[in-house]
């Protein structure tokens, strides 16, 4: 399932085009979006119109070209209050002022250090501090939810399916989440539960192309998430001091059972090679602007969503309730 879904991203991706040139979707009454799916769960849920929750995009200040591509894809998604915040520069980045006013651990920054390089330091920690505040504005402004996306991302379906997609994964998660992500990569697949309805009524070997959402392990990639009232404020404190890049901390936070965080099944969207890497990262040199050898020419999905390219749904059937899911601690049920 997990391959289909792969290269039914991919050709999705090279048919972005088409999608931009479509009617778009702020045209569209959302009853009449189209929902894939054979859930009857899907059906009876009462959706979020996703158009109006606020958007905000983490862009590079120099990297015009990635602010407009979202500015474009979003528009055509129809997402109707999306932002872009003036980010931290990499050039604003002292490391032992951020040190010594207790921003940064100097513990983060040999990590960083020793992970991705030294060219890598300040763009990372610059992402973080970006990071930190959206969310923190977000806690003083009272967001009850928000989502908040990079700048290089491209659409996993076309333009309604996703935002019924989007609706429905919203939609399912529990109150005491914190997180949903809509894209992430090198998750331990294998491992992650999936919420109560989300096989319900499903036949097996179904063809369906959006499964629901899944409890998150350890993903890797943080291109765009959901983050709701309760997970900004816990983010905005536990992310402070920095002591890594928001890739790293947000999963250490997951797996110490800090953070609550789910996953959209298969990714909605995926981060892609197109604009390449200003991050720095002596590993990712193919990705770095400029290199001849390099994939930045087209837009490729370069990470996969799991660490294994497996099917983690291994049997349907039918799920209990949210309110007994503590019965099912060892279970592949949340």
């Amino acid at each position: 399932w997990w391959s289909f879904t792969f290269r039914n991203a991919a050709l999705y991706i090279l048919l972005m085009n088409s999608f931009f040139s479509s009617l778009a979707p702020e045209q569209t009454p959302l009853a009449s979006l189209p929902l894939q799916c054979l859930r009857a769960a899907c059906v009876d849920r009462e959706e979020l119109d996703v158009r109006m929750m606020p958007v905000v995009v983490m862009n590079v200040r120099e990297r015009q070209d990635r602010q407009q591509h979202m500015a474009s894809l979003l528009r055509h998604l129809g997402f109707q209050r999306v932002a872009f915040p003036q980010t931290v520069s990499r050039s604003e980045v002292h490391e032992e002022e951020l040190v010594e006013q207790g921003a940064v651990l100097q513990e983060g920054i040999k990590s960083l250090r020793t992970k991705f390089g030294d060219d890598a330091v300040r763009p990372y920690l610059a992402h973080a501090l970006s990071y930190i505040r959206e969310l923190e504005s977000a806690v003083s402004s009272n967001l009850p939810l928000f989502a908040i996306l990079e700048d290089d991302l491209v659409p996993a379906f076309e333009p309604s399916s996703l935002l019924r997609y989007l609706s429905h994964a919203i939609s399912s998660l529990p109150p005491t989440a914190d997180l949903l992500y809509l894209e992430y990569c090198w998750e331990a697949c294998e491992d992650i539960k999936y919420s109560p309805d989300l096989v319900a009524e499903l036949a097996p070997g179904a063809p369906v192309e959006f499964l629901g959402i899944a409890q998150a392990v350890k993903p890797a990639c943080t291109g765009g998430m959901v983050v709701t009232a309760r997970g900004a404020k816990k983010l905005a404190k536990s992310l402070r001091p920095v002591f890594h890049g928001i890739d790293d901390m947000i999963p250490r936070l997951i797996q110490e059972k800090k953070v609550e965080a789910y996953l959209a099944v298969p990714p909605l969207f995926y981060q892609s090679s197109y604009f390449g890497s200003d991050a720095g990262r002596r590993h990712l040199e193919m990705m770095q602007r400029g290199q001849a050898t390099g994939i930045g020419n087209f837009h490729a999905i370069v990470l996969p969503a799991c660490h294994k390219e497996l099917n983690p749904v291994v049997g349907y059937g039918r799920v209990l309730s949210w309110q007994e899911a503590e019965q099912l601690r060892n279970s592949r049920v949340f």
